[in-house]
């Protein structure tokens, strides 16, 4: 059985920290604009409720 060697030499060649790091990155960025929004929408609500009493 042959083993084939270009796709393991290939491999070897990936900087596995860089594409985590990237991962971890993209994930960060997803997470706060997600939370961000989470935000905006309470204080659109927050605004809504508070108005003032006659």
């Amino acid at each position: 059985m042959e083993v084939n060697n270009s796709n393991s030499e290939s491999l070897d060649k990936v900087e596995y920290k860089d594409v985590l790091q990237e991962e971890i990155q993209n994930f960060l960025e997803i997470e706060s604009s997600k939370s961000y929004e989470e935000i905006e929408r309470k204080n659109r609500l927050s605004r809504i409720n508070k108005t003032p009493l006659e």
